[in-house]
């Protein structure tokens, strides 16, 4: 039985919130966008990469709010146990939404 709120996409460093909008069934499942807004936080950029590293970018902030507006659609679990959509992106159900962008990419 699937009980949690939001499925959290993984890209190869970011992670993008969701909603989960309605359970068709144990295995199909529909989710919406989350809107992100980052708040602001302090920022420690040293010499280095392309541009810069961020040393602490795991104190990252954000407002995660709902909207309805925002585009539906399913993602199922596979046999492996993994949340795909149809283009193969990964989700894992949570509790709590969660939003981190990789700012060292």
């Amino acid at each position: 039985m699937i009980t949690e709120k939001y499925a959290n996409k993984h890209g190869y460093t970011d992670v993008e919130p969701f909603e989960v909008v309605e359970i068709k069934t144990d295995k199909k499942i529909v989710i919406r966008a989350l809107d992100c807004k980052e708040l602001e936080w302090k920022k420690e950029w040293f010499d280095g990469g392309f541009a810069g590293h961020l040393a602490d970018q795991h104190k990252q902030k954000w407002d995660i709010t709902s909207n309805k507006n925002n585009h539906s659609f399913y993602i199922r679990k596979h046999k492996s146990g993994e949340w795909k959509d149809t283009g193969g992106n990964k989700y894992t159900l949570a509790n709590e939404p969660r939003k981190f962008y990789d700012f060292n990419f």
